[in-house]
């Protein structure tokens, strides 16, 4: 199985779809869809566009490689950590932010809340 093919299925099935589910709404043969799964067909970059729109994630996650930590976790949790990687200004302040009580954070929210209606 190519790593294209491992994640097409991966994503298939982290979107709650089978094979046949697939072939409903592309209107390619179940046959197509496991053969691209198992790399012995490869899709054509509108397929693969069409793929992706169908499992709810952007094209050049299932055409290039993720390591497998951001496969296991949450999408927002992945997209958070690119912006602390971009950020590196907010990812400073995290390790004050791990000390704040709920109540803090609740008093945080209300504040950055209020600066950003300010604007």
């Amino acid at each position: 199985m190519s790593d294209l093919g491992r994640r097409l299925r991966h994503y298939r099935q982290r979107a709650g779809l089978s094979i046949y589910d697939v072939e409903k709404l592309t209107g390619r043969h179940f046959s197509t869809i496991s053969k691209y799964e198992r790399g012995e067909r490869h899709p054509r970059i509108e397929t693969v566009r069409e793929l992706a729109e169908i499992y709810e994630v952007p094209p050049a996650r299932l055409i290039t490689e993720v390591s497998d930590v951001e496969e296991m976790l949450p999408e927002e949790v992945v997209e958070a950590a690119r912006i602390l990687q971009q950020r590196p200004d907010i990812a400073e302040i995290i390790p004050e932010l791990e000390q704040l009580q709920p109540e803090q954070i609740l008093r945080l929210r209300q504040f950055i809340s209020s600066v950003l209606s300010s604007h």
